[in-house]
């Protein structure tokens, strides 16, 4: 699983041979225009985005971070692979 920090990274994908016969599956807390134009920028591979139904709200004191914020991570993964499951197995979720 890699995390894209920047356009140039992910586009930098484009050139991994064999990169058309995979899905590239993008999964994102919170919806931006500038992090959808780098989505739909994508066109060298068949794409998923996966949008958290739920909000981020950071927990505890320091705005999610430490121990608190691992819980939001987890959280989020957690949905993340049933998502994922869901398709593989049963085709729909």
């Amino acid at each position: 699983m890699f995390l894209f920090s920047s356009t140039l990274t992910l586009l930098s994908r484009k050139s991994v041979k064999g990169i058309s016969d995979t899905i590239l599956l993008i999964s994102m807390d919170s919806v931006h225009s500038s992090m959808l134009d780098i989505v739909a920028s994508v066109d060298f591979c068949p794409l998923r985005l996966l949008i958290h139904p739920l909000p981020v709200r950071p927990l505890g004191r320091i705005g999610g971070r430490g121990a608190d914020g691992v819980l939001v991570i987890k959280r989020h993964w957690r949905w993340l692979l049933s998502q994922v499951c869901c398709a593989i197995f049963w085709g729909t979720c």
